[in-house]
């Protein structure tokens, strides 16, 4: 579930960075970004991590408005 960005302390951060096996097992909220692009360069490091077998960004605001 992706909450709204005011519900977390993520100060407003509109994309959300999210793995599948890394740090842990299942998927994991890695982190938030202001901007597609440094979301988009922290999920290509995360996918860089050998356990990582997926890293994908999702913008919080669009999942929130449909």
């Amino acid at each position: 579930m992706t909450l709204p960005p005011e519900k977390l302390g993520d100060k407003g951060q509109r994309y959300e960075v999210r793995a599948i096996g890394y740090p842990e097992d299942g998927e994991n909220v890695i982190g938030w970004a202001t901007t597609r692009a440094a979301a988009a360069h922290m999920a290509a490091s995360i996918g860089l991590a050998p356990e990582c077998k997926s890293a994908s960004v999702v913008d919080r605001w669009k999942a929130d408005h449909k």
